[in-house]
């Protein structure tokens, strides 16, 4: 399933928009420098994965316009789950 932070993708029409989709993680970035990266890694492919069965619930092909924020500890995502032509 594709997931971008854009509202738009290029190339492709949306035929219809389902909703909002919401996944969660737990942050464990705590670090910067060369371990932040990996430590980001092990944050986001857990929210990407939340996401992906999000988006598959609803029947999405895809999930656009994702925000992300951190806080307490975890890392949130919501995007607007799509359907494409």
């Amino acid at each position: 399933m594709l997931i971008t932070t854009t509202d738009t993708l290029q190339g492709v029409e949306i035929k219809e928009y389902i909703g909002l989709v919401y996944g969660i993680s737990q942050d464990v970035t705590g670090g910067i420098g060369k371990t932040g990266n990996k430590l980001m890694a092990k944050t986001m492919e857990p929210l990407k994965e939340s996401l992906q069965a999000a988006g598959e619930e609803v029947g999405a092909d895809a999930i656009i316009g994702l925000r992300v924020d951190f806080e307490k500890g975890f890392a949130r995502g919501t995007g607007t789950a799509v359907k494409l032509k």
